[in-house]
């Protein structure tokens, strides 16, 4: 009896054993997905930016989202005192959607305490409220409009040397070649409908050099 007993609880134990090896198995799988995800986003925008964009690429089209909170189309009567100079707004440029905003998600290196892995970003993550406008920081050009997985629909503005990147847009209002006054929108910003949480992204360059957004910014 004694053996049985022993016997039957080393199979339960060999069996929690596999089935933990098989979670940490598929956890580890989840992680390497997220992170080549991560890369690919980074990869991809980071090409964009070491070439001049020439063309809208083909867009998907959006994804039904819920009815927005913010009903203004355009931001274009708001009033913006910004040197002609991009470089001399350094710490004034308006957020890049409107309405209440935080950043919360930083540039460069990023730590994720839930899956133990550092992944590397090219910008900032802003969350806002749902159906805000995502908006152009400074007066400029739309160089690129195209789609990127994991950000939707992305928008490129030149301002000269300088360049901002607006990634997770659901409902476009501008196109390739429109020349954009500063906080005009460039659409609505995307919600999450799992979360109900709507979050950008924004990135700032100037030519191929990857500099950090969140300096620059007025809060």
């Amino acid at each position: 009896m004694i053996a049985e007993e022993v016997a039957r609880q080393e199979r339960e134990a060999e069996a929690r054993r596999l089935a933990a090896e098989a979670e940490r198995k598929r956890k580890a799988e989840e992680v390497a997905a997220r992170v080549r995800r991560e890369a690919e986003k980074g990869r991809k925008t980071e090409e964009l930016a070491r070439k001049e964009p020439d063309k809208t690429e083909d867009v998907k089209p959006a994804v039904k989202q819920p009815e927005p909170k913010i009903e203004s189309a355009t931001t274009a009567d708001e009033t913006f005192n910004l040197s002609k100079n991009f470089v001399s707004n350094r710490g004034n440029l308006p957020m890049p959607v409107t309405g209440t905003a935080s950043i919360v998600g930083s540039f460069g290196q990023r730590k994720h305490s839930e899956w133990n892995v550092t992944t590397n970003s090219n910008g900032i993550d802003i969350q806002a409220q749902q159906g805000a406008n995502i908006r152009a920081v400074f007066e400029g050009e739309v160089s690129k409009v195209f789609s990127v997985p994991g950000y939707n629909t992305c928008v490129i503005v030149r301002h000269g040397d300088y360049y901002t990147f607006y990634g997770n847009i659901y409902d476009l209002f501008v196109k390739s070649g429109d020349k954009l006054k500063s906080g005009q929108s460039l659409g609505r910003i995307y919600t999450d409908p799992d979360t109900g949480v709507a979050t950008m992204h924004f990135q700032l360059w100037q030519k191929t050099t990857k500099l950090n957004p969140a300096p620059w910014l007025k809060r």
